[in-house]
């Protein structure tokens, strides 16, 4: 057996990337938090994508069993409700904080003159 020449790829590598961004995110507006939630089930879809590519390679090119893809299949499909329930947020954040985003959107009197409710 000889090495193929190739960097080892870890996904989890990739996955704690995502975790520090998470754990160091500190927006100065909440307006960085909704565009970080409307991103969130494109961040998950990324990640069911990397299941379905896997499960492909591994079916297609790799001397896998097929109860092996067939798993990676079931987190694949687990992987949608996932997506849809974080689909899910951005209505109700843009929901409950509705007056929020309006003042935000459309500041009474100016920015200034919004500022001084800025408690």
């Amino acid at each position: 057996m000889s090495e193929s020449g190739t960097a080892f790829v870890r996904l989890s590598d990739s996955a704690e990337v995502m975790l520090q961004a998470a754990s160091t995110f500190d927006p100065e507006h909440m307006t960085e938090f909704q565009h970080l939630i409307d991103d969130l089930p494109e961040a998950m879809g990324m990640v069911q994508e990397t299941l379905r590519v896997l499960a492909e390679l591994a079916d297609e090119k790799l001397p896998v069993n097929t109860a092996v893809t067939e798993e990676i299949g079931e987190g694949y499909r687990a992987m949608n409700k996932v997506v849809s329930a974080l689909e899910e947020v951005g209505f109700v954040y843009r929901r409950v904080h509705a007056d929020d985003i309006e003042r935000i959107e459309n500041p009474r009197n100016g920015i200034d003159g919004e500022r001084r409710w800025n408690v």
